[in-house]
């Protein structure tokens, strides 16, 4: 290992982080009044599938991603809806919800205006298309010479690539300066046979050749990260690709792919790897000891991979579920060089880290409070923020630590309940022409006007608009409107503050039939 850092952690105070005790509350609760935020109400939009199976609403889909924890915390959804974790989950996906078309030119405006390039390659090919996000400074004549790490982001359940870029990993391009990758190709990884998971193999071949031809990449600095079987698929493709990837991230599955060949395995060198699911998850990953002796044996490789001299078994890890002192070890079923707890989106992040005989950190495993079998709006920033420490050398494959300034955050958020902004409440979302379309919403008391708009940016007649005061504080609107063009539309409702003046419009889809 080659170690160029920063910050050494042989002097790290590892027994002020160590796990705490206290338990605080895990969600914005009710009690404390309603937790408002201008994009809650994507929630209950209505479309047509997150996978190959058909949900109504994101609501409805993450309901069933959960269950009660194995210390009986009772799962909620509700209390997520309401509260700053779910605020984070549902931030990031507005496009899949809104426009259904990924070749939506409005998919496309978003991007770039945070800075960043999306392209479809191969858009035709429905099982070798893939898509790239590249910060738009690349293409700056200042950067010629630059080159751009590059994470591959594998999905879940053959999820389409469209609803993963609502997982947060390409909101992260522009600000941390790297390239984005998401292959559609089945990623395989339910059964164990040999050839499973062998086209995405080829893929990432293809992916990588044409990114080296066309893409400055810097090729030290190849990541891999994916959610359920899209964190099955990072581990089979780091054996396919041994020494390919600095670093890979686990998340909401086990850490062994479909399974644990040995020949593999030894062929691996030092791969530091950060994995993470929540504790209401439906699979049950958290606590560890759970899930039978592949989970663990899993776990026990990377430790010994990693240079660290630590395992368990399935006893020892349910006995630290039932009687560890501290609630991060018994949340996760595991003790570890440092255990502490972060907070963030308004909750929980119990934390396990392991360091090598060089105080680096090479593992590192995280169970998020009341989250179900689903990504939190901080967990991409937190696997980027892991792996990017980590290069690779291309000719030797020998792991290089660039850095290890990985800050944690051990002080829970202040959280806000008095925030200004509109807050649609419910909305129609099919009509005819000519139809009323009716839209609740509440409003903080500087907002003193609202106008709809068309996709085409001309302002719709409001029919009608009704206003009362809330003793809740917020001012409560109901709004009426309607269009005179059939087809599936995309409303912009634009507030206006005696503060701020214009402020940016809230999207929502309606679907206009014609007149029978």
């Amino acid at each position: 290992m080659k170690i160029r850092m920063k910050k050494n952690l042989t002097g790290f105070a590892l027994a002020g982080l160590m796990a705490i005790s206290a338990v605080t509350p895990a969600f914005a609760k009710a009690n404390q009044g309603e937790y408002l935020y201008e994009n809650k109400y994507l929630w209950t939009i209505p479309t047509d599938s997150f996978t190959w199976d058909t949900y109504y609403s994101l609501y409805d889909h993450h309901k069933g991603m959960g269950r009660d924890a194995y210390d009986k915390t009772a799962y909620s959804i509700d209390d997520i809806v309401n509260s700053p974790l779910g605020e984070g989950m549902v931030e990031n996906v507005a496009n899949f919800l809104i426009y259904p078309d990924e070749n939506d030119p409005a998919v496309y405006q978003y991007w770039e205006e945070l800075g960043i390039k999306k392209e479809l390659h191969d858009g035709d090919d429905q099982d070798r298309k893939w898509s790239s996000f590249v910060p738009l400074s690349a293409y700056e004549e200042e950067n010629a010479d630059k080159k751009y790490p590059v994470l591959f982001v594998f999905h879940g359940n053959n999820n389409p690539i469209y609803f993963i870029e609502s997982w947060g990993y390409p909101n992260l391009v522009a600000e941390e300066e790297f390239i984005c990758v998401m292959p559609w190709a089945r990623n395989g990884g339910k059964t164990s046979d040999e050839n499973d998971g062998a086209f995405l193999t080829e893929e990432v071949d293809r992916i990588l050749e044409t990114l080296r031809a066309d893409y400055p990449i810097d090729e030290s600095r190849i990541y891999a990260t994916g959610f359920s079987l899209g964190g099955r698929s990072t581990v089979n493709q780091l054996m396919k690709h041994p020494n390919l990837f600095a670093a890979v991230g686990v998340g909401g599955q086990h850490t062994y792919g479909v399974s644990i060949v040995d020949d593999e395995w030894a062929a691996l060198k030092e791969t530091p790897m950060i994995t993470m699911a929540g504790t209401c998850d439906r699979n049950n990953h958290f606590p560890y000891g759970q899930k039978g002796a592949g989970q663990i044996e899993g776990l026990n490789r990377w430790l010994a991979l990693n240079g660290i001299d630590d395992s368990f078994t399935e006893e020892e890890c349910i006995d630290i579920a039932d009687h560890s002192p501290y609630v991060a070890e018994r949340k996760l079923g595991l003790t570890s060089d440092n255990t502490c707890i972060q907070y963030y989106d308004g909750t929980q992040y119990y934390t396990a880290n392991w360091y090598n005989d060089d105080g680096v950190n090479m593992v590192q495993a995280i169970a998020i409070e009341g989250m179900p079998h689903w990504l939190t709006g901080a967990f991409p920033k937190l696997v980027w923020n892991f792996m990017k420490q980590y290069a690779r050398d291309t000719e030797t494959g020998e792991l290089i630590v660039l850095n290890q300034d990985n800050e944690l955050q051990l002080t829970p958020e202040t959280i806000d309940y008095n925030k200004e902004g509109t807050f649609i409440q419910s909305f129609t979302t099919d009509t005819t022409v000519g139809g009323d379309i009716l839209i609740n919403l509440k409003a903080s008391t500087d907002i003193k006007s609202f106008v709809i708009k068309d996709e085409k940016g001309s302002t719709l007649d409001s029919i009608a608009t009704e206003f009362n005061h809330g003793e809740d504080g917020y001012d409560n609107w109901v709004i009426r409107t309607s269009v005179s063009e059939a087809g599936r539309r995309v409303l912009t409702l634009v507030p206006t503050s005696d503060k701020y003046g214009e402020k940016d419009g809230l999207k929502f889809p309606v679907v206009v039939s014609e007149i029978k």
